[in-house]
């Protein structure tokens, strides 16, 4: 009977670390890609979720979200300083990412009036540790991934 020598197990452990050497930067890079992907689709569900309570009339009044660097803010009210704070529902994002937004008022807040139609047009979306970004375009009633 012959056996593995042990040159022969040495060479197998040295082929599993190098393709795992190749391996493991693509696979951070693909969870950083979903992770970016997933985040956007939730906001964007939260941009349509906000236009059609807005478009109802839920609970009498409009809403909007107000977007910091490392959370947004969906709120009731006509504005962010005049919202109904028992309303407000905070989405804190993972680690690793950052909020972008460029309305076309250069405010942090974006507004929906009682059609459930944007009052600013612009992007809201997020960027990444590695300078990545995902984007969601808002243009009055329209909201979908750029």
């Amino acid at each position: 009977m012959r056996a593995f020598a042990l040159v022969e197990l040495v060479v197998v452990i040295v082929i599993v670390i190098a393709v795992s050497a190749m391996v493991l930067p693509n696979l951070s890079k693909v969870q950083a890609d979903h992770q970016l992907e997933e985040q956007l689709g939730i906001l964007i569900s939260d941009l349509r979720l906000v236009a059609a309570d807005s478009r109802a009339g839920w609970k009498d009044s409009v809403y909007g979200i107000k977007f910091e660097s490392d959370h947004y803010t969906v709120f009731r009210g006509a504005n962010y300083q005049v919202r109904d704070l028992d309303s407000d529902r905070v989405v804190d994002l993972p680690r690793g990412l950052e909020m972008v937004t460029d309305l076309t008022d250069d405010s942090d807040e974006l507004l929906f009036n009682r059609r459930g139609v944007a009052l600013q047009a612009g992007t809201a979306g997020f960027k990444n540790q590695s300078g990545q970004e995902e984007l969601a375009l808002i243009d009055g009633p329209v909201i979908f991934k750029q």
